[in-house]
Protein backbone atom coordinates (compact mmCIF):
# COMPACT_ATOMS: atom_id res chain seq x y z
CA UNK A 1 0.00 0.00 0.00
CA UNK A 2 1.42 3.39 -1.04
CA UNK A 3 1.93 6.02 1.67
CA UNK A 4 -0.61 8.80 1.01
CA UNK A 5 2.07 11.36 1.83
CA UNK A 6 3.96 10.37 -1.33
CA UNK A 7 0.84 10.97 -3.43
CA UNK A 8 0.54 14.42 -1.87
CA UNK A 9 4.23 15.06 -2.47
CA UNK A 10 3.96 14.19 -6.18
CA UNK A 11 0.94 16.44 -6.64
CA UNK A 12 2.69 19.36 -4.94
CA UNK A 13 5.82 18.64 -7.01
CA UNK A 14 3.65 18.91 -10.14
CA UNK A 15 1.59 21.98 -9.19
CA UNK A 16 4.09 23.84 -6.96
CA UNK A 17 1.21 25.40 -5.06
CA UNK A 18 -0.11 24.26 -1.67
CA UNK A 19 -3.64 25.62 -2.20
CA UNK A 20 -4.08 24.00 -5.63
CA UNK A 21 -2.65 20.73 -4.33
CA UNK A 22 -5.16 20.71 -1.48
CA UNK A 23 -8.03 21.37 -3.92
CA UNK A 24 -6.93 18.59 -6.31
CA UNK A 25 -6.64 16.04 -3.49
CA UNK A 26 -9.73 17.18 -1.53
CA UNK A 27 -7.57 18.02 1.46
CA UNK A 28 -7.17 21.14 3.56
CA UNK A 29 -4.10 23.25 2.96
CA UNK A 30 -2.83 22.61 6.54
CA UNK A 31 -3.15 18.86 5.87
CA UNK A 32 -0.92 19.16 2.76
CA UNK A 33 1.60 21.23 4.73
CA UNK A 34 1.57 18.66 7.55
CA UNK A 35 2.15 15.72 5.20
CA UNK A 36 5.10 17.42 3.52
CA UNK A 37 6.63 18.29 6.89
CA UNK A 38 6.24 14.66 8.01
CA UNK A 39 8.03 13.47 4.85
CA UNK A 40 10.82 15.99 5.47
CA UNK A 41 11.13 14.73 9.04
CA UNK A 42 11.14 11.07 7.96
CA UNK A 43 13.79 11.61 5.27
CA UNK A 44 15.79 14.21 7.18
CA UNK A 45 15.89 16.82 4.43
CA UNK A 46 13.99 19.77 2.98
CA UNK A 47 11.90 19.00 -0.09
CA UNK A 48 10.49 22.46 -0.88
CA UNK A 49 11.72 25.91 0.07
CA UNK A 50 10.43 29.44 -0.36
CA UNK A 51 12.64 32.12 -1.85
CA UNK A 52 10.97 35.54 -1.84
CA UNK A 53 7.55 33.85 -1.71
CA UNK A 54 8.36 31.63 -4.69
CA UNK A 55 8.16 27.89 -3.94
CA UNK A 56 11.11 25.85 -5.26
CA UNK A 57 12.02 22.17 -5.29
CA UNK A 58 15.25 21.04 -3.63
CA UNK A 59 17.65 18.52 -5.20
CA UNK A 60 16.38 16.01 -2.64
CA UNK A 61 12.84 16.48 -3.99
CA UNK A 62 14.09 15.47 -7.44
CA UNK A 63 15.46 12.21 -5.99
CA UNK A 64 12.25 11.48 -4.07
CA UNK A 65 10.10 12.23 -7.13
CA UNK A 66 11.85 9.52 -9.14
CA UNK A 67 11.46 7.01 -6.31
CA UNK A 68 7.79 7.88 -5.71
CA UNK A 69 6.83 7.68 -9.41
CA UNK A 70 8.41 4.25 -9.70
CA UNK A 71 6.67 3.09 -6.52
CA UNK A 72 3.25 4.23 -7.72
CA UNK A 73 3.77 2.67 -11.14
CA UNK A 74 4.79 -0.66 -9.59
CA UNK A 75 1.79 -0.57 -7.23
CA UNK A 76 -0.64 -0.05 -10.13
CA UNK A 77 0.91 -2.87 -12.12
CA UNK A 78 0.97 -5.21 -9.14
CA UNK A 79 -2.78 -4.72 -8.75
CA UNK A 80 -3.30 -5.48 -12.44
CA UNK A 81 -1.12 -8.58 -12.22
CA UNK A 82 -3.04 -9.88 -9.22
CA UNK A 83 -6.41 -9.46 -10.96
CA UNK A 84 -5.56 -10.34 -14.58
CA UNK A 85 -3.78 -13.64 -14.89
CA UNK A 86 -3.95 -14.10 -18.68
CA UNK A 87 -2.21 -12.10 -21.36
CA UNK A 88 -0.66 -8.68 -20.87
CA UNK A 89 -2.12 -5.18 -20.91
CA UNK A 90 0.34 -2.67 -22.39
CA UNK A 91 -0.07 1.09 -22.60
CA UNK A 92 2.68 2.49 -24.79
CA UNK A 93 3.62 5.64 -26.63
CA UNK A 94 5.53 6.28 -29.83
CA UNK A 95 6.85 9.36 -31.52
CA UNK A 96 5.29 10.11 -34.88
CA UNK A 97 8.00 8.70 -37.14
CA UNK A 98 8.11 5.42 -35.24
CA UNK A 99 4.34 5.16 -34.83
CA UNK A 100 3.55 5.85 -38.47
CA UNK A 101 6.46 4.16 -40.26
CA UNK A 102 8.20 1.57 -38.05
CA UNK A 103 6.07 -0.52 -35.64
CA UNK A 104 2.82 -1.40 -37.46
CA UNK A 105 3.76 -5.07 -37.99
CA UNK A 106 5.01 -5.41 -34.43
CA UNK A 107 1.79 -3.96 -33.04
CA UNK A 108 -0.27 -6.30 -35.20
CA UNK A 109 1.65 -9.39 -34.05
CA UNK A 110 1.25 -8.45 -30.39
CA UNK A 111 -2.49 -7.80 -30.66
CA UNK A 112 -3.10 -11.09 -32.53
CA UNK A 113 -2.44 -12.94 -29.27
CA UNK A 114 -5.88 -13.68 -27.82
CA UNK A 115 -5.39 -12.32 -24.29
CA UNK A 116 -3.09 -9.38 -25.05
CA UNK A 117 -4.49 -5.86 -24.93
CA UNK A 118 -2.77 -2.72 -26.18
CA UNK A 119 -3.21 1.05 -26.19
CA UNK A 120 -0.84 3.13 -28.35
CA UNK A 121 -0.51 6.91 -28.00
CA UNK A 122 1.28 8.85 -30.75
CA UNK A 123 2.81 12.14 -29.61
CA UNK A 124 6.04 14.11 -29.62
CA UNK A 125 9.03 13.26 -27.43
CA UNK A 126 8.38 15.95 -24.83
CA UNK A 127 4.79 14.88 -24.16
CA UNK A 128 5.61 11.16 -24.12
CA UNK A 129 8.27 11.66 -21.47
CA UNK A 130 5.68 13.46 -19.33
CA UNK A 131 3.31 10.50 -19.75
CA UNK A 132 6.06 8.11 -18.66
CA UNK A 133 6.69 10.29 -15.60
CA UNK A 134 3.06 10.29 -14.47
CA UNK A 135 2.51 6.58 -15.19
CA UNK A 136 0.00 7.08 -18.02
CA UNK A 137 2.04 4.76 -20.26
CA UNK A 138 4.34 1.82 -19.53
CA UNK A 139 7.02 2.84 -22.01
CA UNK A 140 7.53 4.84 -25.18
CA UNK A 141 9.43 4.40 -28.40
CA UNK A 142 11.26 7.68 -28.81
CA UNK A 143 13.34 9.10 -31.65
CA UNK A 144 14.48 12.22 -29.80
CA UNK A 145 16.85 12.96 -26.95
CA UNK A 146 16.08 12.08 -23.32
CA UNK A 147 17.83 12.00 -19.94
CA UNK A 148 19.63 8.66 -19.81
CA UNK A 149 20.33 9.09 -16.11
CA UNK A 150 16.62 9.45 -15.33
CA UNK A 151 15.07 6.66 -17.45
CA UNK A 152 15.68 3.05 -18.32
CA UNK A 153 16.13 2.50 -22.03
CA UNK A 154 16.86 -0.10 -24.70
CA UNK A 155 17.77 0.45 -28.36
CA UNK A 156 15.19 -0.59 -30.95
CA UNK A 157 17.43 0.21 -33.91
CA UNK A 158 19.71 2.83 -35.45
CA UNK A 159 18.16 4.93 -38.22
CA UNK A 160 19.77 7.36 -40.71
CA UNK A 161 18.59 10.98 -40.40
CA UNK A 162 18.43 12.52 -43.88
CA UNK A 163 17.23 15.42 -45.97
CA UNK A 164 14.01 14.66 -47.88
CA UNK A 165 12.75 16.26 -51.08
CA UNK A 166 10.80 15.33 -54.21
CA UNK A 167 12.61 13.31 -56.87
CA UNK A 168 12.56 16.28 -59.24
CA UNK A 169 14.13 18.66 -56.73
CA UNK A 170 17.66 19.93 -57.56
CA UNK A 171 18.93 18.40 -54.29
CA UNK A 172 17.67 14.86 -55.05
CA UNK A 173 20.35 12.25 -54.40
CA UNK A 174 23.10 14.81 -53.83
CA UNK A 175 25.34 15.97 -51.00
CA UNK A 176 24.53 19.64 -50.34
CA UNK A 177 26.62 22.21 -48.40
CA UNK A 178 24.58 23.40 -45.44
CA UNK A 179 24.80 27.04 -46.60
CA UNK A 180 22.98 26.08 -49.83
CA UNK A 181 19.84 24.82 -48.06
CA UNK A 182 19.05 28.13 -46.36
CA UNK A 183 17.23 29.63 -49.36
CA UNK A 184 14.81 26.67 -49.48
CA UNK A 185 11.26 26.39 -48.17
CA UNK A 186 11.81 24.30 -45.03
CA UNK A 187 8.91 22.16 -43.78
CA UNK A 188 9.59 21.27 -40.14
CA UNK A 189 7.87 19.52 -37.23
CA UNK A 190 6.53 21.37 -34.20
CA UNK A 191 8.61 22.38 -31.19
CA UNK A 192 8.89 19.50 -28.73
CA UNK A 193 9.30 16.88 -31.48
CA UNK A 194 12.45 14.77 -31.52
CA UNK A 195 12.87 15.27 -35.27
CA UNK A 196 12.92 19.05 -34.94
CA UNK A 197 15.31 18.98 -31.98
CA UNK A 198 17.80 16.81 -33.85
CA UNK A 199 17.69 19.08 -36.89
CA UNK A 200 18.13 22.17 -34.73
CA UNK A 201 21.16 20.53 -33.08
CA UNK A 202 22.67 19.82 -36.52
CA UNK A 203 22.37 23.37 -37.83
CA UNK A 204 23.37 24.85 -34.47
CA UNK A 205 26.68 23.00 -34.84
CA UNK A 206 27.13 24.93 -38.08
CA UNK A 207 26.20 28.27 -36.43
CA UNK A 208 22.71 28.44 -37.94
CA UNK A 209 19.16 28.56 -36.55
CA UNK A 210 15.75 27.81 -38.05
CA UNK A 211 15.15 31.52 -38.58
CA UNK A 212 18.04 31.62 -41.11
CA UNK A 213 15.87 29.84 -43.70
CA UNK A 214 14.12 31.95 -46.32
CA UNK A 215 10.76 30.36 -45.49
CA UNK A 216 9.68 27.95 -42.76
CA UNK A 217 6.38 26.10 -42.37
CA UNK A 218 5.62 24.13 -39.20
CA UNK A 219 3.36 21.07 -39.56
CA UNK A 220 2.82 18.39 -36.89
CA UNK A 221 1.09 15.77 -39.07
CA UNK A 222 3.43 13.69 -41.26
CA UNK A 223 0.87 12.98 -43.99
CA UNK A 224 0.04 16.66 -44.44
CA UNK A 225 3.71 17.54 -44.12
CA UNK A 226 4.71 15.30 -47.03
CA UNK A 227 1.82 16.47 -49.22
CA UNK A 228 2.84 20.10 -48.70
CA UNK A 229 6.50 19.22 -49.26
CA UNK A 230 5.67 17.80 -52.69
CA UNK A 231 3.34 20.65 -53.62
CA UNK A 232 5.77 23.48 -52.80
CA UNK A 233 8.90 21.52 -53.84
CA UNK A 234 10.41 22.21 -50.43
CA UNK A 235 12.72 20.25 -48.16
CA UNK A 236 12.53 18.64 -44.76
CA UNK A 237 14.74 16.54 -42.51
CA UNK A 238 13.54 13.31 -40.98
CA UNK A 239 14.36 9.65 -40.56
CA UNK A 240 14.87 7.55 -43.67
CA UNK A 241 11.98 5.30 -42.60
CA UNK A 242 9.59 8.07 -43.68
CA UNK A 243 10.48 7.36 -47.31
CA UNK A 244 9.00 3.85 -47.10
CA UNK A 245 5.48 5.20 -47.71
CA UNK A 246 6.32 8.03 -50.11
CA UNK A 247 7.67 6.77 -53.44
CA UNK A 248 7.62 10.28 -54.98
CA UNK A 249 10.19 11.46 -52.43
CA UNK A 250 13.90 10.76 -52.09
CA UNK A 251 16.77 11.65 -49.82
CA UNK A 252 19.66 14.06 -50.00
CA UNK A 253 22.57 14.58 -47.63
CA UNK A 254 24.38 17.46 -46.00
CA UNK A 255 27.98 17.62 -47.13
CA UNK A 256 30.43 16.42 -44.47
CA UNK A 257 27.56 15.72 -42.06
CA UNK A 258 26.33 12.16 -41.59
CA UNK A 259 23.92 11.34 -38.83
CA UNK A 260 22.51 8.07 -37.56
CA UNK A 261 20.26 8.30 -34.54
CA UNK A 262 18.85 5.71 -32.15
CA UNK A 263 15.22 4.71 -31.81
CA UNK A 264 14.89 3.81 -28.13
CA UNK A 265 12.43 2.19 -25.78
CA UNK A 266 12.25 4.56 -22.80
CA UNK A 267 10.62 3.70 -19.46
CA UNK A 268 10.71 4.24 -15.71
CA UNK A 269 13.59 2.14 -14.50
CA UNK A 270 11.67 -0.65 -12.75
CA UNK A 271 11.06 -4.31 -13.45
CA UNK A 272 7.35 -4.04 -14.36
CA UNK A 273 8.04 -1.50 -17.11
CA UNK A 274 11.11 -3.38 -18.34
CA UNK A 275 9.17 -6.66 -18.52
CA UNK A 276 6.40 -5.06 -20.61
CA UNK A 277 8.94 -3.47 -22.93
CA UNK A 278 10.76 -6.79 -23.33
CA UNK A 279 7.52 -8.61 -24.10
CA UNK A 280 6.49 -6.11 -26.77
CA UNK A 281 9.98 -6.17 -28.28
CA UNK A 282 9.79 -9.97 -28.62
CA UNK A 283 7.14 -9.46 -31.35
CA UNK A 284 9.56 -7.49 -33.50
CA UNK A 285 10.84 -10.47 -35.52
Amino acid sequence: MIDAKLVTFLKLYELMNYRKTAEELNLTQPAVTSQIKLLERDYGCKLFVYNKRVLSRTPEAEVLRSYAENLLYEEDNLRLKLHHKKGCNIKMGATKTIGEFVISKQVAKYTMEKDNTLSVFIDNTENLLKQIDNGTIDFALIEGNFDRNKYGYSILRNEPFVGICSKNHPFAGKQIPIADILDQHLIIREEGSGTRQIFEDIISGQNHVIEDFTKVSTISNFGLMMDVLKAVNGITFAYKAVLNKHEELTEFGLKNIKLVHEFNYVFLNNQFARDKMTLFDSYRN
